[in-house]
């Protein structure tokens, strides 16, 4: 099994611990196997944009799909909301790899075109 989904697993069970909603666990996993399926091809660093907004977008999936199984009333206000922070979540996720990912890099000390973190640029 690959560590990228044991640990969105596990995250998305202490963050429904933490905010004691159980939509937050499938919340969590949509978004999580989201960024790590789009980013499986990761050939260039505007592959990290193209997974962020992978993941905004199954983000507002989830919501809406929540909100279809817990029949919520329609507030037009509160699904724009949702929609924009369901999109800014993934796009903060994006920008927090591209900030990460040359530290990790010389961390690790991995360079952009070797091995796993093949980035041709």
């Amino acid at each position: 099994m690959n560590l990228g989904i044991i640990a969105s697993i596990i995250l998305a069970f202490l963050s429904s611990m933490f905010y004691g909603d159980v939509d937050v666990v499938a919340y969590v996993i949509v978004g999580s196997l989201a960024g790590i399926y789009s980013i499986r091809q990761y050939k260039d660093r505007a592959a990290i944009l193209k997974a962020g907004l992978t993941i905004g977008a199954s983000n507002i999936l989830c919501l809406a799909g929540l909100g279809i199984l817990r029949q919520t009333p329609v507030n037009f206000s509160d699904v724009v909301d949702q929609l924009v922070l369901a999109l800014l979540s993934g796009m903060l996720a994006a920008a927090l790899a591209s900030l990460l990912l040359p530290a990790l890099e010389t961390l690790f000390k991995l360079s952009p075109t070797s091995g796993s973190s093949s980035c041709r640029t």
